[in-house]
């Protein structure tokens, strides 16, 4: 198994989504993804890379404005008809794969949600055979998970103070420590509530008592009720290898002797290509563009720099005259706005070069900002070029393959 949130994915996701299919061929085994419906991300923002005057920028596609914060995206009904995809996309390939997302989403207008409409999407983009699909907030029924909530009602705080001593001890996983007042007997649950209004919240431990709620596992809770029932490995990115470390601890010490599947930490950075557009490092840029704004301001000053020498010696012959004159008097008053009529007619003539100047400022910018989106892994899987995932796809099903074959 593994799993994500219901938003078009960036390659990384995908190398989950590869391996996970790829492991369980190696062993003759089922693969199943866990769609996170009842998480707030908003799925109809999607970055690209847009072509800017001189450079690549990072634009949003923002295929609906519809979108409600703070309500999951199951609980908010499928778009049928997205906003134009942006042309401004800085290659073929994106522009292309804009297009795509946005055929998949039309093609799956008709899904229960905005969460299984962008879920649907996103496997048909992915192509080849589609892995069962889960949706976490429909496990709050499971005959699992309501053996768990039996067990925290039936002691919240050993639950708590477990789930919070996991979370101090694995504090990179960024893992929020659950409301503990043993005063008030309050306890704070791994838990979300999902409400008539579409919104989550937070459940304590009295909230179990004798009502009926649609109820959705947080991180830890979502992976430990997988592991421990529904897997033989669970197939984690980054993020989640850190955090469900304490998962593990959580869970032995909460309910000890409950054997959790293996995991494993797959992930992939594939960067697009643009040639021909320039391109810094950011440290690059710092000292590039130190030294240009210093040649453009010294430019302002000094008509050498845009190598007018005759106005250049004019203009340190003008500072002579007023370092040699008396302070206060009249002569050094008139030499001062002699000197500055000069500086005011040097920039009028060559308005030219000093504008050239301060373009090389902008375009030392804008070639650190294109350094960085040429460096970025995160735009969605579609927008690469198809023989980019291709080989990624390759590289991991050999790796799964190679002790099996």
């Amino acid at each position: 198994m593994s799993g994500h949130q219901t938003l078009f994915w960036h390659p990384g996701i995908l190398a989950k989504w590869y391996a996970m299919d790829a492991a369980a061929r190696a062993v003759g085994g089922a693969s199943a993804w866990i769609a996170v419906d009842h998480d707030t991300d908003d799925p109809a923002v999607i970055p690209y890379p847009s072509v800017v005057e001189g450079g690549v920028g990072r634009g949003v596609w923002r295929w609906d404005e519809r979108f409600a914060p703070g309500i999951p995206p199951v609980m908010q009904a499928p778009r049928g008809e997205p906003s134009e995809a942006p042309a401004d996309a800085a290659m073929p390939a994106a522009g292309q794969g804009l297009q795509r997302i946005r055929s998949a989403i039309v093609q799956h207008a008709d899904a229960p949600s905005l969460a299984h409409q962008v879920m649907q999407a996103s496997t048909s983009l992915v192509g080849g055979d589609v892995p069962r699909i889960l949706y976490a907030s429909e496990l709050g029924s499971t005959f699992t998970m309501r053996v768990m909530l039996a067990r925290m009602e039936q002691d919240p705080e050993r639950c708590v103070d477990s789930y919070n001593r996991a979370a101090a001890q694995h504090s990179a996983s960024g893992l929020r420590p659950l409301t503990a007042d043993a005063v008030n007997d309050r306890w704070e649950l791994p838990l979300w509530r999902i409400v008539a209004t579409g919104a989550r919240e937070r459940v304590y431990a009295e909230d179990l008592r004798g009502q009926k709620m649609r109820i959705a596992p947080r991180a830890i809770m979502l992976t430990g009720l997988l592991r421990s029932h529904a897997c033989d490995l669970f197939i984690h990115g980054l993020g989640g290898g850190i955090y469900d470390r304490a998962c593990d601890d959580w869970f032995s010490a909460w309910m000890p002797g409950t054997a959790l599947a293996a995991t494993a930490v797959v992930s992939a950075t594939l960067r697009l290509s643009f040639p021909g557009v320039p391109m810094m490092s950011a440290a690059e840029g710092v000292e590039a563009r130190a030294r240009a704004a210093w040649r453009m301001h010294h430019a302002m000053h000094n008509p050498g720099v845009v190598g007018d020498a005759t106005g250049q010696r004019q203009k340190l012959a003008m500072v002579d005259t007023i370092a040699g004159s008396g302070r206060g008097g009249p002569e050094r008053r008139r030499a001062y706005l002699a000197m500055h009529e000069r500086i005011d007619a040097h920039r009028r003539v060559h308005a030219s070069g000093l504008r050239a100047l301060h373009d090389e400022v902008r375009l030392i910018e804008r070639a650190v900002e294109s350094g960085l989106q040429a460096g970025a892994r995160d735009w969605p899987f579609a927008l690469y070029p198809r023989e980019q995932i291709a080989a990624l796809q390759s590289e991991i099903e050999v790796a799964f393959a190679g002790p099996h074959a």
